[in-house]
């Protein structure tokens, strides 16, 4: 073998050596159960395998399914029971290792539900908040059960539950803390918010506040201490991208399982950039869950964004996530009409009627039942419900 060849011989292998190496000195994290093409349901085991290189270790691995963390786990095998879960066409795991070096490696799986798991939306007694407004958009109260007219797909139901009386609430806050809200933007949205809670929050009410830039921030769990709802609020920093559409349907899943009036009022100002969930899978996981969902777009602060097509498209997505599940949509022109808009929220969630019936349709199909809710004689009036449900088995 000649000098040429013993001299490029020796630079393969180097270079072999030298990117084994990097690859040695990578972190390492893999889902390792369920397996690709196996379903999802409410009492699968997550399974995660994970290795740091030498001189460092695994200090922690976090699981995501559809956006919302499950766990934490710091010591190895790593295992995260998932509990719960919103049948959905598709689900989203994602797996995170961090080393005590501040390393970081992700792994994302995507599966499908199984929607035979018994973790269904419950059908059997269905509930609607209604708000009732006349022409000029002033509350109607003082109506009874005998006032409302109720169909399903075109069917007259008979009313089993009705009160004017306030519910309590179960209310998630959920505050855009993309890089696009430093500056006034953060430190009004944050002022208006603080206003919203206190004067929201009674006595049985309770509510969380969660951020989003291009992940799912827990600031606050689900708390009646106004003045923890205050501090967590306060503590909202600008950064990141804007995953709208993952933080939305995160935050629904998170209100999935408890019971009563439950509302997701969400504040932004941009177009999503970073979401794994489609549009069309947040409105499926909207309507699923039954929440009210309550839209502020800053969208419209500026000309320029506005005239944007992606900035039309957001702002329609935002009015439709409202409308569907009985809630409004709000895009001020100026930053300083945001305290007006939370205090109608808060109105409008404390003058609601909730209507109850059990549904003389048997069949359950999984398919989409309309409803639509009228008052006698009263064709002038505005009323604002979620607009159905599914049927599930």
């Amino acid at each position: 073998m000649n000098e040429t060849k013993i001299y490029i011989a020796f630079s393969l292998l180097l270079a072999l050596a030298v990117c084994t190496g990097a690859q040695e000195q990578q972190v390492h994290v893999e889902i390792t159960s369920p397996e690709e093409g196996h379903r999802l349901t409410a009492d699968s085991v997550i399974e995660v395998e994970a290795w740091a290189p030498e001189g460092d270790s695994i200090e922690a691995v976090e699981v995501f399914v559809d956006g919302v963390s499950i766990g934490v786990d710091s010591e190895s095998p790593y295992s995260f029971p998932l509990e719960s879960l919103i049948e959905a066409s598709v689900h989203r795991i994602r797996a995170e290792a961090r080393t005590a070096a501040g390393r970081r490696a992700f792994d994302t799986l995507i599966l499908r539900s199984d929607v035979s798991s018994g973790y269904e939306v419950r059908v059997e007694l269905i509930t609607l908040y209604a708000s009732v407004t006349d022409a000029e958009g002033n509350y109607v109260r003082g109506l009874g059960k005998d006032d409302f007219l109720l169909e399903e797909d075109g069917s007259p139901q008979d009313i089993s539950f009705f009160t004017s009386d306030y519910t309590p609430l179960t209310g998630a806050l959920l505050m855009d803390v993309s890089s696009s809200m430093i500056g006034e933007r953060i430190v009004r949205s944050q002022a208006a918010a603080v206003d919203l809670v206190k004067t929201l929050i009674k006595k049985e009410d309770r509510a969380m506040v969660l951020g989003f830039d291009h992940r799912l921030l827990m600031y606050q769990p689900l708390t009646g201490d106004v003045d923890a709802l205050e501090r967590a609020i306060r503590m909202t920093g600008p950064n990141g991208g804007t995953a709208l559409y993952d933080a939305v349907a995160g935050t629904a899943r998170k209100l999935f399982n408890l019971k009563g009036k439950r509302a997701i009022i969400v504040l932004s100002d941009g177009d999503d950039t970073d979401s794994e969930f489609s549009y069309d899978e947040v409105l499926d996981y909207l309507q699923k869950t039954s929440v009210i969902v309550y839209s502020v777009g800053l969208q419209t602060l500026t000309v320029a964004q506005t005239q944007r097509h992606e900035t039309q498209a957001t702002i329609r997505q935002l009015r439709t996530m409202a409308e569907i599940t009985g809630g409004q949509a709000y895009f001020p022109s100026f930053i300083s009409h945001l305290p007006g808009i939370y205090a109608a929220i808060g109105r409008d969630l404390s003058s609601q009627y909730t209507i109850a019936y059990y549904s003389n349709n048997k069949v359950r199909d999984g398919k989409w039942r309309t409803i639509e809710v009228a008052v006698r004689g009263r064709p002038d009036l505005v009323i604002r419900h979620r607009k159905g449900y599914y049927a599930r088995p």
